[in-house]
């Protein structure tokens, strides 16, 4: 078998993305494609729907090859399914993807989940990918990196896709990391202030109930050690570098301790 590069109309069955070149303060971005494929895993580990992606060496570069999820196979031939990012469907300009620039954050986006076929399951979902984006330092959060399926019926979030860790970048030290959305009744973005009760304060204003986030917190408590341990495991059995293993594991661990016995 051999990838092949799809003609005319044809839809892509992948997305493929090569390393990033350096990035801000001259970080090393060589390791885009592994970090970005162990955070999906961990992320479905962790129990939340995320894109089917593996990890190809190129020339001896790691390119992260990304199964479409808005395509489906029926009889031999590959159909587009209908989808657009919450930006789009909040009619916001990409340039204002970040909360910080007019955006929308948490609340808006699970205020819109109210209207979704499933607004329970998804609201429940958009909230536990917050905290994992926050035990990541995943700081790409923004409105366009969530999307929705689109049907007669109505619309449902998809899977999670574009989640990358700040940790393996010395340039981006914990107190200097802000998250794309902010928590909190004060409104904070960056890593180092963010605590638990930021996040039930949050859904408390989107209308989530206590016993709605206990759910949240405790299963990634109960799914934490078994996931962490699944997606090293995977990583070094992929060939997935110490380097950015270690850093990523590191910063998991870190604020899973923060919410483990709370």
């Amino acid at each position: 078998d051999q990838w092949q590069l799809p003609l005319g109309p044809t839809p892509t069955s992948h997305i493929f993305k090569p390393a990033m070149k350096e990035g801000p303060a001259g970080a090393d971005f060589s390791d885009t494609p592994w970090n970005e494929w162990f955070c999906l895993v961990l992320c479905r580990a962790l129990g939340l729907e995320s894109a089917n992606a593996e990890v190809l060496i190129f020339d001896d570069k790691p390119v992260i090859a990304i199964e479409r999820f808005d395509r489906v196979l029926q009889d031999g031939v590959l159909y587009r399914l209908p989808q657009e990012d919450i930006c789009q469907a909040l009619v916001v300009p990409p340039a204002r993807k970040y909360q910080s620039d007019g955006g929308p954050g948490i609340v808006d986006v699970l205020e819109f989940l109210n209207g979704a076929i499933t607004p329970y399951e998804d609201r429940m979902t958009f909230m536990k990918a917050q905290i994992v984006f926050w035990l990541l330092a995943a700081i790409d959060g923004h409105a366009k990196n969530f999307s929705i399926f689109l049907s007669p019926g109505g619309y449902r979030l998809t899977p999670l896709y574009d989640v990358m860790s700040a940790a393996p970048w010395p340039e981006f030290p914990d107190q200097k990391i802000k998250l794309a959305m902010a928590l909190g009744n004060k409104n904070y973005y960056r890593l180092k202030q963010i605590q638990r009760r930021h996040f039930y304060q949050t859904g408390q204003k989107a209308g989530l109930r206590e016993q709605d986030m206990d759910s949240i917190f405790s299963d990634l408590t109960a799914r934490m050690d078994d996931a962490i341990a699944e997606t090293a495991a995977l990583a070094a059995g992929a060939g997935m570098p110490e380097s950015t293993i270690e850093p990523i594991l590191a910063a998991v661990n870190k604020r899973a301790g923060m919410i483990r016995y709370l």
